[in-house]
């Protein structure tokens, strides 16, 4: 037996993660995130984008304040915009929350010389998905074990949530906290978020396709601030 045997994703931690992101999936867009992944009037990548945006708005929560906005001057068709709140940034109790320790880890990968010049930086929620997606590409799309093979496996396009849980999505999350360091069981909306992600498109061509969002993403930021 292991020593130090890596701490598992439950199935209703995921469960839970998801169902955070359905809630925001109604506050931020009104309606619900099977929906959201079915949508048949957006692309897939538009449909991945508000996923992702949610994950973004996830981590940025505790930390900002949200402002009303018209959802047909975004991309996404979002009903807030987050803004980072410095003060919120320094505060010794937030900072002992799970989405701090994604910014702060986020953070030390970039140039930025401290958790504030990263926020400066991720003003926008996408801006901030972007930069997850670019750290989580260092774990994922560099290795090709059998697990990432297994893990590359594509359902059928679209899948609902639920399915998704049926269909392995537990086993993909685990698959994620065990390689990425920010990604921990205790932040289980970003494990949802990105379990669904990976789980609707297979591993493989969530890294083509996050090299392009990547580019796509910072090109969209520089001219779009908003959500």
């Amino acid at each position: 037996m292991s020593m130090s045997e890596p701490q598992r994703v439950t199935n209703d931690e995921l469960q839970n993660g998801i169902n955070l992101l359905d809630t925001l999936a109604h506050e931020e867009y009104g309606t619900d995130l099977s929906a959201l992944l079915t949508d048949p009037s957006r692309s897939e990548e538009d449909r991945l984008t508000r996923l992702g945006r949610l994950i973004g708005v996830a981590v940025k929560e505790p930390f900002a304040t949200s402002t009303p906005i018209d959802p047909r001057s975004t991309q996404t068709g979002a009903h807030r915009a987050w803004e980072f709140n410095v003060v919120s940034l320094r505060d010794p109790d937030l900072q002992a929350a799970w989405q701090y320790e994604v910014i702060d880890s986020i953070a030390r990968e970039g140039p930025w010389s401290s958790v504030e010049g990263f926020a400066s930086e991720a003003k926008s929620e996408r801006m901030l998905y972007y930069h997850l997606i670019r750290s989580s590409r260092k774990y994922l799309c560099s290795d090709s074990s059998a697990t990432r093979t297994k893990t590359s496996k594509q359902f059928s396009l679209p899948m609902t949530p639920q399915a998704l849980l049926a269909g392995g999505a537990v086993e993909i999350a685990n698959y994620l906290a065990q390689n990425v360091p920010w990604m921990t069981p205790t932040a289980d909306v970003l494990l949802g978020g990105f379990a669904l992600m990976v789980g609707t498109i297979g591993l493989d061509a969530f890294c083509g396709m996050s090299l392009d969002l990547m580019n796509k993403l910072l090109t969209v930021e520089r001219s779009e601030p908003r959500s």
